[in-house]
């Protein structure tokens, strides 16, 4: 997880893909994954992400479920988003630096002021 301060500058990223795989391989991570908050906005649930998997065969990923889901844990956990027993949700827009926007909406389960579950649901690489 790669917190940035606006969506404008999740979608100008250019990686050096030789260098950030070295980085990924010397982190021992899988990928990047780049996000911000749609900063417009009161409530603070809508992000704007990109995701770069490591030598993965492709530099990025226009829907990445697993990374959303993750991003809502995060997010709950470190108190970014409102949170309240139940399902938190937030709105994750990936894939759109690479004209292939993509709607996931992830949900994080709080039981007992613990994280339980996570869901995710969407649409990748819908036509706006």
């Amino acid at each position: 997880m790669v917190p940035l301060a606006a969506p404008h500058w999740v979608h100008e990223v250019k990686p050096d893909f030789p260098a950030l795989w070295d980085l990924c391989d010397r982190c021992e991570t899988t990928g990047f994954y780049i996000f911000a908050p749609e900063n417009n906005r009161p409530d603070n649930v809508v992000f704007h992400a990109r995701q770069f998997p490591n030598r993965s065969g492709y530099n990025e990923d226009p829907a990445t479920g697993v990374a959303a889901s993750a991003l809502g844990a995060y997010l709950v956990r470190h108190q970014l988003i409102p949170v309240a027993e139940g399902w938190n949700p937030c709105t994750v827009y990936q894939g759109e630096a690479m004209g292939r926007p993509s709607l996931i909406r992830a949900e994080t389960q709080v039981t007992g002021g613990k994280i339980t579950k996570t869901r995710i649901c969407g649409t990748a690489c819908y036509e706006k």
